[in-house]
């Protein structure tokens, strides 16, 4: 029997069925558009023993990270257990690759945790849009090709440092990442760990921020 609760493919479908069956009432188009999301970490207290258990920075005691990814219509339709005090854009992107039995998801709500400029445009190839709740302030900040005009009115919040060139040249390499995501030749939380701040040095992961960063000022300016 532990085996069979250990199965996490069970555990998927039973959520899967009960997902299905909240939205299976008239009464759930009501509530929301169908393809909007949001998705965050919470950390629930486990044994010192689980190999995926951290010290809690506020309760400081043996825990574990569970992303929850939840409908506008309501109910959770994805969850996976992640690390604590990691960068969770990753795991963001992994619940709606791999996510089943529901609609697509046209725009991710997460907070800033959740969130990357390479993530950005990861999302995008996967088509859908990662909405950001941005903390600090130089993320808000809108980025603009280089050389572009930009009026006077909003100089003070522009920067023109993104190079065209660098996503031209670099943009077929960029797509293999993402279809090896969207084909599950890698995961989302493999991919963004790969291409973290510390492959700055190489030309996918410039190319995939510079468009990062072009996605994020037209979100902004939304």
């Amino acid at each position: 029997m532990m085996d069979k609760i250990a199965d996490e493919r069970l555990l998927r479908d039973a959520s899967d069925a009960v997902l299905a069956y909240m939205h299976r009432h008239p009464v759930a188009a009501h509530w929301g558009r169908g393809d909007l999301a949001s998705a965050d970490m919470m950390g629930l207290e486990t044994s010192r023993s689980v190999w995926q258990a951290r010290a809690d920075p506020r309760r400081r005691t043996p825990s574990i990270g569970v992303y929850n990814y939840v409908r506008d219509r309501w109910g959770v339709f994805y969850d996976q257990p992640i690390l604590l005090k990691e960068r969770q854009a990753g795991a963001a992107l992994e619940g709606v690759v791999r996510q089943s039995g529901t609609s697509d998801v046209a725009q991710l709500a997460v907070d800033t945790h959740g969130y990357t400029d390479f993530a950005m445009a990861i999302a995008k190839a996967l088509q859908f849009d990662l909405c950001p709740r941005l903390a600090h302030l130089r993320e808000r900040r809108l980025c603009v090709p280089k050389g572009l005009a930009v009026p006077s009115s909003i100089v003070p919040i522009a920067t023109s440092n993104i190079d065209l060139d660098v996503i031209r040249d670099n943009y077929d390499e960029f797509v293999r990442v993402a279809a090896s995501i969207q084909n599950g030749r890698c995961t989302a939380v493999q991919a963004l760990q790969r291409f973290g701040s510390e492959a700055r040095s190489e030309p996918v992961y410039a190319a995939g921020v510079a468009l990062g960063r072009l996605l994020r000022t037209i979100f902004l300016i939304d």
